[in-house]
Formats: structure tokens, sequence, C-alpha cells
């Protein structure tokens, strides 16, 4: 016995409705691009992340009531930070982010400070201005962790890692959790 035809044109229909879903998914993929970041998207990221990582010492930077101060001279940096923390809040608290400039930056007011710089006089000014300030210093050049800032990007195997001097941290009263330092490449004493 034949199934009875209205049986035998659902299954047609069905079997149609299958085959358009599948040249229509198997379009978009061909037309899509692969979601890739990009290395200061990564850093970005980061720095965000880090922010869950690290804690001030008691005191005005780690009031509960207050947003967290991130100041940048990159200003791709800040856009991409404020885009990765709107509307969000990072232990309880708002992220503000702040352009300013590597030279002219105030301490005092901010919990963390990126710079693109790498000019040794300009590392050396951003290390200064930072160090007593209990400020989270970051940076992605050559040398910066070994000239005193806490936090330096570097490009390790293909892949965004992070230095982090440890001699730096401690002076400047922060704690960093122990997951995070066991990511990091240690530069300074605790090795």
């Amino acid at each position: 016995m034949s199934p009875r035809p209205h049986k035998r044109t659902e299954a047609l229909v069905h079997l149609s409705c299958v085959a358009v879903a599948s040249a229509l998914l198997c379009s978009l993929c061909a037309f899509s691009e692969p979601l890739v970041l990009g290395e200061t998207q990564i850093k970005a990221l980061f720095i965000v992340r880090f922010l869950s990582f690290v804690t001030w010492p008691k005191g005005d930077k780690d009031d509960p009531r207050a947003p967290m101060w991130v100041g940048t001279d990159d200003e791709q940096m800040a856009q991409l930070i404020g885009e990765h923390t709107k509307d969000k809040l990072v232990r309880g608290r708002k992220v503000k982010v702040v352009r300013v400039e590597t030279d002219n930056f105030d301490p005092k007011r901010l919990q963390v400070f990126y710079s693109s710089a790498t000019s040794p006089a300009i590392i050396d000014t951003l290390v200064q201005r930072a160090r007593g300030h209990q400020v989270l210093s970051i940076m992605s050049t050559a040398g910066a962790a070994q000239a005193g800032v806490i936090i330096n990007f570097v490009r390790f195997d293909q892949k965004v890692r992070f230095e982090v001097n440890y001699d730096e941290l401690e002076a400047s009263r922060l704690r960093m959790s122990s997951q995070l330092l066991r990511l990091s490449l240690i530069v300074g004493k605790r090795r």
C-alpha cells in the first residue's frame, strides 16, 4: 500500500523546507567572516579583567561607592575599555575611562593607567608619577616591566601575554590574585 497523497505531500514539503534552510545556512556561513579579535581588543579585555583580580589598599581608591577610574593616553584603548565596561559593574563598581596624557596625568585619581608610549623617557615619567599612588601601571613596550611598570603586555608564542613586575607590585601595595600571577611572566624577586 502506498501512503495517502497528503502524507506524501507533507513529506515533500518538509524535505523542501529542510533543503532550503540548509542552503540558507550554508550561504550565510560562506559570506560571514570569522570572529577574530585584534591585539588591542585582547589587551582591552585583559585590562578590564585585571580590575577583578587586583585589590587596592584601604582608602579613597577602594571606596565601593566610587567608580574605578582607568586612564589612558591611547584613544582606541579608551574606546574599547569603555565599550567593554558600559552598563557593567566590576566588583560592584562602575568603571569610568578617561583620556589623559602620559606626562600630565593625576595618579591620585586613577586606579589604572595604560600607556601606549614607547619612549624610555616617557616610561620613566610614567613610573615616577605612579609610584606611591597605588596606580596599576600597564604598558605594551619591550622592557617596560624591567623599567618599573607593574604590568607589561608581550607577545609570546604568537599570543598576547603579560609580565608582572613583582617588586613594583609589592611597593605599590596593590594585591594581585594568585590566579592572575600564575598566568603572568614574573619580573622581579618572585620567580
